[in-house]
């Protein structure tokens, strides 16, 4: 049941009164011809649940808060809340979907990630805006192939990532590379298209470049190590990786023996050892 239906459904429940349930479920055999008139608490819970209903249509909502992020004169507060409230409703795939017909996805692109409209300051003046924008674009293409092979993403969304990548000591902002990096995961998820692309486009040497920099935290190393992971779980019905397997495992492994010594984040230890058991099954299975 959708979550909100379930709330509602409780809300139902718990201003029920179960022994006047039990009396009707009793007598159902003497009044059943006879309908019962609704008593004035019933009615109150009723008109209740119709007035929370209305206008919660996620489409609806959806575009009310679109409409928001066009209006280039939304203050910064109105523009996040109205990304927020996207995200929310674009965990479904389906909506997920709606949003790029409607075109949205193009708009928060290009607005807030490639900054291509000049007009549009949002993201420049606040970089909250082009965080929360790069949340909703992972929800959007997370395990979702009708998006991920589409142009818009293939291609701008994709040269925005790779140009980030090679100057992310630009960024200034380790909260944006993590966001990043969760964008690369939601891109690639099972998706041969962009994993050959990240092949073709080298972006696992961008990606070791981050593991390596000793200036960065065991968060964000923690994002990017996930990052090797998912490509790796990604390719195991393509084989796509194929014999940049072996430059990856040279290049791979001191990295590994330094992590493996002195890292404190349990979760990094934990992919870095899951990354070294991949590669050496891939490898394994594919006689590199």
């Amino acid at each position: 049941m959708n979550p909100y239906y379930q709330q509602l459904f409780n809300f139902a429940i718990q201003h029920s009164n179960p022994e006047e349930l039990r009396n009707q479920a009793s007598n159902t055999n003497e009044q059943s011809q006879q309908p019962q008139p609704l008593t004035e608490h019933q009615k109150e819970v009723l008109e209740y649940m119709i007035e929370q209903m209305k206008g919660k249509d996620p489409i609806k909502l959806m575009k009310e808060n679109l409409n928001i992020i066009y209006n280039i004169e939304s203050t910064i507060d109105e523009t996040l809340t109205a990304l927020e409230n996207i995200d929310d409703i674009v965990t479904k795939i389906d909506f997920a979907i709606d949003l790029d017909t409607l075109n949205g996805t193009k708009f928060i692109i290009e607005h807030f990630l490639t900054k291509e409209i000049e007009e549009d300051k949002r993201s420049i003046i606040d970089n909250e805006v082009e965080l929360f924008a790069l949340q909703v674009i992972s929800t959007c293409l997370h395990n979702n192939s009708n998006l991920q092979v589409k142009e818009l993403y293939q291609n701008k969304l994709f040269n925005y990532l790779e140009n980030n990548l090679i100057n992310y000591k630009n960024l200034n902002n380790n909260n944006l590379l993590k966001k990043i990096g969760t964008c690369l995961v939601s891109l690639c998820s099972n998706q041969p298209i962009t994993l050959q692309k990240y092949i073709d486009r080298n972006i696992l040497k961008y990606i070791l470049n981050i593991l390596q920099d000793d200036t960065l935290n065991e968060q964000i190393k923690s994002k990017y190590m996930f990052c090797i992971l998912n490509m790796l779980y990604s390719d195991e019905n393509y084989f796509i990786l194929g014999k940049e397997i072996n430059n990856l495992w040279n290049e791979f492994k001191p990295i590994a023996t330094t992590f493996l010594k002195d890292v404190n984040r349990k979760d990094l230890l934990e992919k870095t050892i899951l990354v070294l058991r991949e590669l050496n099954i891939y490898k394994e299975k594919n006689n590199y």
